[in-house]
């Protein structure tokens, strides 16, 4: 070839580009792929499939070289066919998962492998022929836009229908060579050499701006878009496919991931050490009842590597429509008012036991959490408070107290039986999360015969947490869990101290190990005392604890931390008397108030304000494409134009005068000239004569040429001005 230095180039963007487009597919579906494989191959591959196309004069000769080389492969992996069929069983899997939140696909199949862990032969088969028709379309028919459709195929599936946004590096370097594909295939058009280093710095300067990109837009402000969900509904009305999500869910989803990150999804307890105390003024709130008083946050239901995270969008499809969770237990008592104001502007809501109904501008997040819609700093809540002497919590004498008149009866029989069935179902399919291997451990532990007659689930629940209070010292200073521990285990066997955080992991996943539906909660511990016209909650008040479900009743918290209750009494600086007069509570709703927030609430929710911040956002985003989209358009006419000069100029006459007459007849193309038949024989002439062009009949081309592009250019608007000295660079 004329140009081995674009032969090069292109070579070694195929080989980047071919293994990238795969690793965004593996990191956007969490399939783990073995990258050091897949870029080690992907440079044996190219190499071999490089040469090959670049030095056989017939297709079917590289052809069949490169056929046999694929089936080289094949020979090489046939013996582990079992583990090949296992890596598509697992990534097929991988894809399904994500996808059958949407529409409806099963979540699983089955193709009769052993279980893989990874998928890297899988990966390093499509690699291959991916290669393949990359080298073919690009060193052979140069083709690159071909080719850059072929891998763009395996990034769509990262960005529809998918949460989570591919990893940065491969998704850049997809994006860089794509583009420097595709400059550089201009380039050959205009018979301009040196494109190797074209590609070089075409490709530098494409990183360059999408670096620029990431600082105003980084991977870790991506959420699933509303256009993604209406796509969603669109497909499944045109093609009769019904999903797993409905109307409600769907926005009930959209809300999540947007809020996110307004609450700490994840708790990862494998950071949790000694623990130092910090004083810092939270909230203060005004009860009428003493005692103490649980503030609860954040609810979390699944348990893996000892995190703990809130429930997932797959989740969140199944959860059934109309219930609020924080308001459906029915506890016998008189109702209370309770007065929190918080020292900032707190979007997520701390709740107390039990709400009678969920104040007014304050949303439940499905059964996760509650948030503050309107904002407002201070508020009151209507509650009608749970005997805390009938927690069931470590008295140091093993004695537990069951209140009958607190439950009313309601967790044995309930007129709404059909509303409260709908959310045990639910309860049932996701707060009852355990692995074989940890469940079969703490039952060994635990040693509790759940089989026993006189065993009730209320008797049952007494001894977990009694075992689980009695395990351990409580102590601030508890080290981290050692590495590979499960934290549940490591405190009831090994562990002589803990705090919160393991003993309400430890007791929440022997419920579960014993079939009982709990959930790890965090949120705040206070002790009010008599005669206090107001309690502070500091950060040291921060606590977690556990909840257990009792059907047609509810979620009933459960103290399992061997603590002095008087410990959370908290003393701190007082919240200024400037915010509490500036900030007037929201009162009680009455019956009135409430039947006109009812009315609003539709409208406020579908009114569907603008939001500012992203719209700048959106606005700075644009402008940066733009901006990085015009400095490519510049950088590459500028390009053209250095070397174009060059080669009017200097070099051999013949070559420069087929070079300044290919300029001329796209000019002419352009402007509907005919070319004067002394040009075009001064242009056939160096081409097929063996005749030397002389200097004169050079600047006679030279001459012709500048007043052809300025009879082009006289006359034209901006936009054409642009288009041929920009796009065209004429």
């Amino acid at each position: 070839m004329k140009n081995n230095s674009v032969n090069i180039a292109d070579a070694v963007l195929i080989a980047l580009l071919a293994p990238c487009a795969l690793w965004c597919l593996a990191s956007s579906f969490n399939i783990n792929v073995d990258l050091t494989v897949l870029f080690v191959c992907s440079g044996i591959f190219t190499a071999v499939f490089s040469v090959f196309c670049v030095t056989t004069t017939q297709f079917r000769v590289f052809f069949a070289i490169c056929s046999a080389s694929i089936a080289a492969y094949i020979c090489l992996v046939i013996i582990e066919m079992s583990a090949l069929l296992s890596q598509l069983e697992y990534a097929v899997n991988s894809v399904l998962k994500e996808y059958s939140v949407y529409i409806s696909v099963p979540e699983r199949i089955t193709l009769g492998g052993e279980a893989a862990s990874d998928a890297t032969l899988l990966f390093v088969f499509l690699e291959i022929f991916l290669i393949f028709i990359s080298a073919l379309l690009v060193l052979r028919a140069r083709a690159a836009y071909a080719a850059v459709f072929l891998s763009v195929i395996f990034t769509v599936p990262c960005f529809i229908l998918v949460n989570t946004c591919p990893a940065l590096a491969p998704l850049f370097i997809v994006i860089a060579s794509s583009a420097t594909l595709i400059t550089v295939s201009s380039l050959q058009r205009q018979s301009i050499k040196r494109n190797g280093l074209v590609s070089a710095a075409a490709f530098l300067v494409i990183i360059g701006i999408l670096a620029g990109v990431y600082l105003f837009n980084p991977a870790e402000s991506f959420e699933r878009g509303e256009w993604q969900d209406e796509l969603l509904i669109d497909f499944r009305a045109r093609t009769g496919i019904d999903g797993t999500l409905s109307g409600g869910n769907l926005d009930l989803i959209r809300r999540a991931q947007n809020k996110r990150d307004k609450l700490r999804s994840v708790e990862d307890l494998s950071l949790a050490g000694n623990l130092k105390q910090t004083h810092e003024l939270v909230m203060q709130i005004y009860p009428e009842n003493t005692g103490t008083i649980y503030l609860r946050g954040t609810a979390y239901a699944n348990y893996e590597d000892n995190k703990w995270s809130v429930l997932t969008n797959k989740q969140l499809a199944s959860f059934p429509s109309g219930i609020d969770v924080f308001s459906m237990t029915q506890v016998a008592g008189d109702e209370d008012t309770i007065k929190i104001v918080t020292r900032d502007t707190e979007e997520l809501v701390y709740t107390p036991y039990y709400l009678t109904k969920t104040p007014a501008g304050m949303i439940p997040l499905a059964d996760i959490c509650i948030f503050n819609e309107l904002r407002d700093r201070s508020f009151y809540m209507q509650e009608i408070p749970y005997g805390y002497e009938s927690f069931v919590s470590y008295s140091g004498e093993n004695e537990y107290y069951w209140s009958e008149d607190e439950f009313a009866g309601e967790y044995e029989s309930s007129e709404n039986e059909d509303y409260y069935g709908r959310y045990n179902e639910f309860v049932n399919n996701n707060y009852l999360q355990i692995s074989d291997e940890l469940a079969q451990r703490l039952r060994e532990i635990g040693g509790f015969d759940d089989n026993d007659e006189y065993m009730s689930e209320e008797r049952l629940i007494e001894k977990i947490i009694d075992f689980v209070s009695s395990s351990a010292e409580y102590s601030l200073d508890t080290p981290q869990v050692p590495a590979g521990e499960d934290i549940a285990s490591w405190l009831l066997t090994e562990s002589d101290t803990g705090y919160c955080v393991h003993f309400a992991t430890a007791a929440c996943m022997m419920l579960r190990a014993y079939g009982i539906p709990a959930r790890y909660v965090t949120g705040y511990c206070v002790e009010s005392l008599p005669d206090e016209e107001y309690v502070t909650v500091t950060s040291d008040n921060a606590h977690a604890w556990v909840e257990c479900y009792f059907e047609n009743y509810g979620w009933v918290p459960f103290e399992p931390t061997p603590i002095d209750l008087d410990d959370y009494h908290a003393y701190a600086d007082e919240i200024p008397e400037s915010v509490l007069d500036d900030d007037e509570p929201t009162e009680p709703p009455t019956e009135a108030s409430e039947a006109t927030d009812e009315e609003d609430k539709p409208a406020e929710e579908n009114s569907g304000g603008f939001d500012f911040g992203l719209i700048v956002l959106i606005i700075i985003v644009a402008a940066v494409a733009i901006a990085a989209l015009a400095a490519t358009a510049a950088l590459r006419a500028l390009i053209i134009r250095r070397l174009r000069k060059r080669r009017f100029y200097s070099g051999d006459r013949n070559g420069r005068a087929i070079y300044i007459y290919r300029y001329i007849a796209r000019c002419a193309k352009r402007s509907g000239d005919k070319i004067p038949d002394d040009i075009s024989d001064i242009g056939a002439k160096a081409k097929f004569s063996r005749h030397k062009v002389s200097d004169v009949e050079i600047r006679t081309m030279l001459g012709y040429a500048a007043r052809l592009r300025e009879s082009l250019y006289k006359g034209c608007n901006i936009f054409r001005r642009l288009y041929y000295s920009v796009l065209l660079v004429l």
